[in-house]
């Protein structure tokens, strides 16, 4: 949410009026900076500026909803994720328009679910899809190509459909940077969305997008500090 913060009106005033002294304007330049940075520019304590942005935080966050009480998986915009005891647990399935965070430890099966999403999000509206091709940008590793097409070849849900037909609407890229990531995102994938567009029912329209994993980006071996967390941040960002 970037918004200007003199216009939130449940902001009290002395928060306000730090992030001015500060130069800080928009909700977006608050996660740009350290607090402690923050606090060394304004000559006061980081706790001052830390509950100027927890203040914030508060005013802005949406508040949460349970699932339950969204859309079922039979409207449409919500696509099964091919396990009936998930669906109910996420209150129908995945929706279109949101972002999803899959985690987990190691080897825990977060790229096999990642793989049937991009199956299942394929599957008519009547079978609990939303008749929708993917694209899949993998950071680590290149497209398991075999075990997609097995999950198509042998998913209870899946394996009535040409496995072939599933595969061939889901579009890999490997990013292996967050500078490549995000260009991909901002240049590649709208034109990618824009050839399915124009491929005359060739292939599904692209309405899903899976990256497997953005965490795997910002893994390094060197200490984190503010200014790794702040450059993090800035990435995220954008």
């Amino acid at each position: 949410m970037d918004q200007p913060i003199p216009s939130i009106e449940d902001l009290p005033p002395v928060h306000k009026h730090l992030f001015a002294r500060a130069g800080i304007r928009n909700c977006s330049d608050v996660w740009m900076n350290a607090p402690s940075d923050i606090a060394r520019k304004l000559k006061v304590s980081t706790e001052d500026v830390q509950a100027a942005i927890d203040a914030l935080c508060s005013v802005i966050a949406p508040k949460p909803t349970l699932l339950a009480h969204s859309e079922q998986c039979n409207q449409p915009g919500c696509f099964t994720t091919g396990d009936p005891s998930l669906d109910e647990a996420l209150g129908g399935g995945v929706r279109l328009g949101m972002m999803t965070e899959i985690c987990g430890e190691s080897s825990s099966g977060k790229t096999q679910l990642a793989l049937q999403l991009a199956l299942t999000a394929q599957l008519r509206e009547e079978e609990n899809g939303v008749n929708s091709g993917v694209a899949y940008f993998t950071t680590t590793s290149a497209l398991p190509v075999k075990r997609l097409t097995e999950l198509a070849s042998h998913h209870p849900k899946l394996r009535d459909h040409s496995a072939k037909a599933f595969t061939d609407n889901v579009h890999a890229c490997s990013t292996s940077t967050v500078p490549a990531l995000i260009s991909v995102i901002k240049h590649a994938l709208p034109q990618l969305c824009k050839q399915a567009e124009l491929s005359k029912g060739k292939l599904k329209p692209i309405r899903v997008l899976v990256i497997d994993s953005l965490g795997s980006l910002f893994q390094s071996i060197n200490r984190t500090t503010t200014s790794t967390l702040v450059e993090r941040a800035k990435s995220l960002n954008e």
